[in-house]
């Protein structure tokens, strides 16, 4: 029965292409320096291009031509304790694991211009989700993931109506491109135990004996974005901003590469009558497919100037991720079938983030900035793995802008550090704690005219 679970294992989860998705990566808070430098908490603010993204309706402040280049860097520091495998057969492997470090690179592009008193148009590029982990290719867990990497690729064009002073709207359209790598293993000896005979599982988890999979899939999909601004009075205001989901329909390729001793066991398995090459018939390069769902968000905040020279802010977002509560996969063939569909179940659940950020104003050209962020994970523990090991986490930020004393520059940069919950896999043969740090830069400049 063990061994069954990890062929189900091997094939389903091991070979599902499209996983590592989650609210961890679901990049909110690294578009904008100066609203990262408050926790993320904008929606009410939004006075700066990054509107586009966080409240489209907030484009209405802008007066003339605004431009903002933005430029975030993150990395996380992740680690698996306590990771020893039981079905390993070599019994000095190491007890924890550490995730290969990687600066991943957030760049985003805005643009804002005022038409009328009344109408404004912006256009803006950013990446909305996307995710780097790397472990060791020859690590203990190597049969869930060694490596994945996620890009989004987001144009969004909007055009925004200002009713008056008070009340202010926003619509926009959505056009998502992404591409998605995965790199994994799978024990040949046990699939060959399972399909021919059992004496191969002697062999089983012994890295020569693995056969690396390396899955591309790229795609796209149509969505839209809205947003209110109303202003009450002069030190209060109430944002209001909504993200649709998007269906993302996966086109791809699936390659496999076999160590040196996979040919060892075929030449076995032919010499005891079995077919020649079977690992070739199990595994040939063949096409993919899927599709997948990226959840709805919805983001209420409200802001207050009252105490002179200080902004504070707080907001709440709701992400849909009950969406995902399962990842199928088509291959045109696999394990000797055609047209073979795998499901690979993740059971999401819907999640807040809370954000509560203030701002200071020195003088005329300078302002400082905290946040405070907390995330809720959508990942629950029966589905959580090393390619999206997301938990609930706690986010600190500071920052500071300087605009030039003609006002047609601004440079804003800022620091926040993740804090994740330590969390637990509960896989088979991959049972231990994950320990998480992130830490994230961002930089940007708004040239106005």
């Amino acid at each position: 029965m063990k061994r069954l679970a990890i062929v189900v294992l091997c094939v389903g989860v091991i070979l599902a292409p499209l996983t590592g998705w989650g609210a961890g990566y679901q990049i909110y808070l690294e578009q904008g320096a100066a609203a990262l430098g408050m926790g993320g908490a904008f929606v009410a603010k939004a006075d700066n291009p990054t509107a586009l993204f966080y409240n489209p309706a907030g484009i209405t402040q802008l007066k003339g031509t605004q431009i903002t280049v933005n430029y975030t860097t993150a990395l996380l520091d992740m680690k698996l304790k306590g990771a020893r495998n039981p079905y390993a057969t070599n019994p000095f492997e190491p007890p924890h694991e550490d995730m290969n470090d990687h600066w991943a690179s957030i760049p985003s592009f805005y643009i804002t211009h005022q038409f009328t008193k009344k109408i404004f148009a912006g256009f803006a590029y950013f990446t909305p989700y996307g995710t780097m982990t790397d472990w060791n290719n020859s690590w203990v867990g190597r049969y869930y993931s060694d490596k994945i990497d996620l890009k989004t690729f987001n144009f969004n064009p909007t055009i925004a109506y200002k009713f008056n002073d008070k009340l202010s709207v926003a619509i926009g359209v959505d056009y998502m491109y992404s591409e998605v790598e995965i790199q994994k293993s799978i024990s040949y000896p046990v699939v060959a135990a399972q399909a021919v005979n059992p004496i191969f599982g002697r062999y089983a988890y012994q890295r020569g004996f693995d056969v690396d999979t390396d899955l591309k899939g790229y795609g796209d999909g149509w969505g839209f974005n809205a947003g209110l601004l109303f202003k009450p009075t002069k030190n209060w205001s109430i944002g209001v901003a909504y993200r649709s989901n998007i269906d993302i329909g996966f086109d791809g390729h699936a390659d496999y590469f076999r160590h040196e001793n996979v040919a060892l066991i075929d030449r076995m398995i032919q010499m005891g009558g079995g077919p020649a090459n079977l690992s070739h018939m199990l595994f040939p390069h063949t096409g993919i497919s899927s599709d997948l769902r990226l959840p709805d968000t919805l983001t209420f905040g409200v802001m207050n100037k009252s105490i002179k020279n200080l902004t504070i802010e707080v907001d709440a977002t709701w992400t849909k991720w009950d969406t995902y509560d399962s990842m199928d996969v088509r291959y045109d063939s696999i394990l000797g079938k055609h047209r073979t569909t795998i499901k690979n179940p993740k059971d999401w659940d819907n999640v807040w983030a809370i954000r509560v950020g203030a701002e200071y104003q020195i003088n005329p050209c300078w302002v400082a900035r905290a946040g405070y962020d907390y995330d809720e994970s959508p990942a629950p523990n029966h589905t959580r793995g090393p390619e999206l090991a997301d938990s609930d986490r706690n986010d600190v930020s500071v920052g500071v802008g300087y605009t030039t004393p003609g006002k047609s520059f601004t440079f804003d940069a800022a620091y926040l550090i993740s804090f994740f919950e330590d969390s637990h896999s509960y896989l088979p043969g991959l049972k231990g704690k994950y320990e998480s740090t992130g830490h994230v830069i961002s930089v940007a400049m708004t040239y106005r005219f």
